[in-house]
């Protein structure tokens, strides 16, 4: 077996020779004794499309790729669940390592998006980097979003995944530099991703809804931004936590209702639907502005515009949207229920269709 590597073949093609000759060899299936896999020929072109196993088995059998304990077999290892991508190489997320004086450890200096790929395909990916371009330029971070290189991350790390639902972290930070507030000059970003198996929310738990606290606003002023920073929220979902609630909705000092530690507020009154406008107190939440769509699909009337405290207790339904929530409804907030305490109709509806456009319904 016998394959025209020289210096100059990348690992990419060295990958794909080795796995035309491994089919030449009757090592890998085709197509043809296995659905759903693609031929593989001797230019590396089509080897790439092989699902993960195999090519990671190659990588580890000539070119000296370990994986400590992520492929099956004799060795009685099991597949990787979880990748991660850290400035130009994949590996096993337990592997992956970033620099104790990375700017994103030691400062928050970072910002990142959450997609949600369904069936292998990345749900709304261009309105995601979008917001992470803004996020970035928000914060003078320079990346080069022209050059296709977080679409191609997001295209192999979905493809290197046993599994067809995927939960994607994107992360850019400043990069790594000694300690000092100022921009360091001369130093490339930090880009990280990491694939997760995605955890879908248990129907009954879904069924039962959610409980909520209000917790006031102390933010800082620019939350429109999808920083890393994001020590009040955690703070504010650990006191919904041990107050036995499951979220935080942050309120200003006018009672005005923003958003919650990780998700999009929406309230149904008279059979209409209300969120808070965009503003610097509100992250424009990509599963947000799609629920607004499913709305004009399904006919319920829907308004952005500002939304108080009291308003919510008054709702007849009450419901949060986020990329790993998708349209989820609450019953309680502050211990009181929400219209019957029940999640609505509307609610279901919306999320009904939610799944209709990711194609899984």
């Amino acid at each position: 077996m016998q394959t025209p590597m020289g210096p100059g073949t990348s690992l990419r093609q060295t990958a794909g020779l080795m796995c035309g000759a491994y089919q030449q060899a009757g090592a890998v299936p085709s197509n043809k004794s296995t659905p759903g896999i693609p031929g593989v020929g001797t230019d590396g072109g089509l080897a790439w499309r092989l699902p993960g196993y195999y090519k990671e088995a190659i990588l580890r059998a000539f070119l000296d790729f370990p994986r400590t304990g992520r492929v099956g077999g004799t060795e009685g290892r099991g597949l990787v669940t979880e990748w991660a991508y850290v400035n130009g190489e994949f590996c096993e997320l337990s592997q992956a390592r970033v620099s104790v004086e990375d700017r994103g450890f030691q400062f928050a200096d970072g910002v990142y998006e959450v997609v949600m790929a369904y069936g292998r395909r990345p749900f709304r990916l261009p309105e995601h980097l979008a917001r992470l371009r803004r996020s970035s330029e928000a914060i003078g971070l320079r990346f080069d979003f022209d050059s296709g290189l977080l679409e191609s991350v997001v295209s192999e790390g979905i493809e290197r995944c046993e599994f067809a639902d995927v939960q994607i972290y994107l992360q850019l930070t400043r990069g790594q530099a000694p300690r000092s507030h100022p921009f360091p000059a001369g130093v490339r970003p930090t880009v990280v991703a990491v694939f997760k198996p995605r955890q879908p929310i248990d129907p009954a738990r879904r069924e039962r809804g959610l409980t909520l606290i209000s917790v006031p606003d102390e933010r800082w002023a620019n939350c429109h931004i999808k920083s890393v920073a994001l020590l009040p929220n955690v703070l504010a979902r650990q006191k919904a936590l041990e107050a036995g609630a499951d979220e935080a909705v942050f309120v200003s000092p006018r009672g005005e209702v923003h958003e919650a530690t990780s998700a999009n507020v929406f309230i149904v009154s008279d059979g209409a639907l209300r969120t808070p406008p965009r503003s610097n107190k509100i992250l424009g939440g990509i599963t947000r502005e799609y629920v607004l769509e499913c709305a004009a699909r399904t006919r319920v009337p829907a308004a952005e515009e500002i939304v108080r405290l009291d308003e919510l207790y008054a709702a007849d339904e009450l419901l949060m949207t986020s990329t790993n929530l998708e349209v989820m409804g609450a019953v309680r907030l502050n211990d009181r229920p929400i219209g019957d305490g029940r999640v609505g109709p509307v609610t279901r509806a919306l999320h009904a269709e939610f799944l209709r456009g990711v194609g899984t319904k």
